[in-house]
């Protein structure tokens, strides 16, 4: 009697934990959707140009207009918009964007999301940088590659 029911147990378990893997899957692959379909135009920002970057890396991309709203905000406000996360230090522990300046000075930097924050979603793998260099970088992939955003301004 006691083995049948340690059995059914195990079963039970088991049949919860591919559920929660299949409900983890399924959530994990439609929270980009959602958060691109949930974006917002960045009232009250100055005008900025959405040219082809200048980029560290070999893939050519075009950086999206939305990463220049939100680049020209946090530039204005010196704050992440409302409902979008930011503004913690990026450690750049992998070393992909310059460490000092030209006169010797350590750069320090800050990573913002691009996108609102939406309850029980994942942030998503796009973020700005920005250094007190005042450089901004973009990545899509979630800090394997940066490329460099420039706007009319500088």
């Amino acid at each position: 009697m006691m083995k049948r029911t340690n059995s059914r147990i195990i079963s039970f378990t088991c049949l919860l934990l591919l559920l929660g893997i299949f409900a983890f899957r399924q959530y994990s692959s439609c929270s980009q959707t959602n958060r691109n379909r949930s974006r917002i135009d960045l009232a009250d920002t100055e005008k900025i140009n959405s040219h082809k970057s200048t980029e560290s890396y070999k893939r050519d991309i075009r950086i999206p207009p939305y990463v220049f709203r939100v680049l020209a905000y946090i530039r204005k406000y010196r704050k992440a918009p409302e409902g979008y996360e930011g503004g913690k230090e990026f450690k750049n522990r992998e070393q992909k964007l310059q460490e000092w300046t030209e006169s010797g000075r350590k750069i320090r930097y800050r990573e913002w999301d691009l996108h609102p924050k939406m309850e029980r979603r994942n942030r998503g793998r796009e973020r700005l940088v920005t250094g007190y260099d005042e450089k901004a970088w973009y990545t899509d992939d979630h800090y394997n590659t940066f490329h460099e955003v420039k706007t009319t301004d500088e």
